[in-house]
């Protein structure tokens, strides 16, 4: 008996895994760890990670992007190109139109950042403009106060924008990966973009039938066993 329930623990245990990922924490707001979107896929126009009066490092645009993949509000890229965009996707993960904010878009330097996320898996578009400042910052590697120094002064603010996906006309059961992020003419400055809805709507995810039966042989096995 004691094998039967020490095996059913174990298969609840890692099913528990699979399904619950580990959360990280951006600037303060928690993200399930595959919620990132995590590939750029395309792009247009020219981009830069910091002010360009200082930029001297040569870096391919190709590279400046791929920095806006990773898990850190501080790497970040923008371009001063009419028709910039940047495509990124989510590997990982699905998004969906769930209750509420469904993707996090983050941005530094200010809170005057305007653009577009444009569904490249259905049609659709949402503005952002209203971004909340989320209380953290992050050391720059240039004189951003422009005081002649570059040292622990040189801060720029973090800002997140909430995006509800109704405005794709979209179900709570289709699921997105692909989006654009337009943001021509330095019209913003993105660093990364999370996933809020990762599961559908709330229809139940129905399991396996091969699962269903060993959990059922397991849950008559631990029956019996008691009997004895």
């Amino acid at each position: 008996m004691k094998r039967v329930t020490s095996l059913i623990f174990a298969l609840t245990s890692i099913a528990s895994l699979a399904v619950n990922a580990a959360p990280i924490s951006i600037a303060g707001i928690t993200f399930d760890d595959s919620a990132i979107a995590n590939q750029v896929t395309g792009s247009n126009g020219s981009f830069l990670n910091w002010n360009p009066a200082f930029d001297s490092t040569g870096v391919p645009t190709s590279q400046l992007i791929q920095d806006m993949t990773d898990t850190s509000p501080g790497s970040y890229a923008f371009s001063f190109d009419t028709g910039a965009y940047i495509d990124m996707a989510f590997t990982n993960t699905n998004v969906y139109n769930g209750a509420g904010a469904d993707i996090a878009l983050f941005f530094v330097g200010s809170g005057g950042h305007t653009g577009n996320l444009t569904s490249l898996d259905v049609s659709g578009s949402v503005a952002f403009s209203n971004l909340i400042y989320t209380g953290y910052s992050f050391n720059e590697i240039w004189d951003s106060n422009g005081d002649g120094n570059v040292d622990g002064n040189d801060l720029s603010p973090i800002y997140v924008s909430y995006l509800d996906l109704d405005a794709y006309g979209i179900d709570d059961q289709t699921a997105l990966n692909n989006f654009r992020l337009e943001i021509g003419g330095a019209s913003a400055v993105p660093s990364l973009m999370a996933a809020i809805n990762t599961t559908p709507g709330m229809t139940p995810v129905p399991l396996p039938a091969p699962f269903i039966l060993l959990i059922s042989g397991l849950a008559a096995l631990g029956v019996i066993g008691r009997r004895k």
